[in-house]
Order: structure tokens, then C-alpha cells, then sequence
């Protein structure tokens, strides 16, 4: 699982579309997007996520979102995943951190909140 983590950890995809030549088929074209990572954008209110995230999960996950340390990253990871990842550690079948369970980050904000920083969260891109 480490060497498979490891090399994960080195996989880059773009978050910038290609410049085509002009001379592409579709079939070329659509390979070539492929390659680029696009997170699609979810409802919510995405200035109040912004304010949210940043006063309960920027200082662990960075201002940015691109993980501290222990850490994960959040920023371009699928909308999705961090749903159920929440989901599963609200049902208590997840470590989230090593603070005390009775008293968490996620537990403390609201549905409405989250799926207001998940919103946020799809605004953010990795800098190439």
C-alpha cells in the first residue's frame, strides 16, 4: 500500500485545458482532455463555504486547501469522495483527527455549512 501510495503521490494532471493545433480529430481532442483534472462545481453558497473552511478546516488542511502535514490535501479532490468521507466519520467509522471524539471540527458545522465548503472546495485548483 506504501509503494502504491508513494506513487500516487507523483501522479500530475493538469488543471488547465490543452491548446489544440487545429489540425486534431475528435478522438485525439477528447484523449487530450481527458488528461486534465476537472472538478465539476456543486450548489452552495460559495463565499460563505470560503469563510467557513477557512475559519474551521484552513489551519490543518491549508489556506488553500492543498494539506499540512498529516494533513490531506482537499483542494481537487472529487466532491464525491469528500462527501462520503465526511459522511463516514460523522457515523463514527473514520478517525478525522486525533483531538478528543467527543469534540471535533466536522461534528461543530452544520450540513448546510459543509455542503457550503464543498461548493467553496470546487473553486480552488491546484497551480500548475
Amino acid at each position: 500500500m506504501r509503494l502504491v501510495s508513494d506513487w500516487l503521490a507523483t501522479v500530475q494532471l493538469s488543471t488547465k485545458m490543452p491548446e489544440f493545433k487545429g489540425d486534431e480529430d475528435a478522438l485525439t481532442r477528447l484523449n487530450m482532455v481527458e488528461k486534465v483534472m476537472i472538478i465539476p462545481r456543486v450548489v452552495g453558497d460559495i463565499q460563505k463555504g470560503g469563510v467557513v473552511y477557512q475559519e474551521k478546516c484552513g489551519s490543518c488542511h491549508g489556506r488553500q486547501g492543498m494539506g499540512r502535514g498529516l494533513f490531506p490535501m482537499l483542494t481537487g479532490q472529487y466532491t464525491n469522495y469528500l462527501k462520503k468521507q465526511i459522511d463516514i466519520y460523522l457515523r463514527g467509522e473514520r478517525p478525522h483527527e486525533d483531538e478528543d471524539p467527543q469534540v471535533t471540527v466536522l461534528k461543530e458545522i452544520s450540513a448546510d455549512d459543509i455542503q457550503d465548503i464543498l461548493a467553496y472546495l470546487t473553486t480552488l485548483q491546484p497551480t500548475e
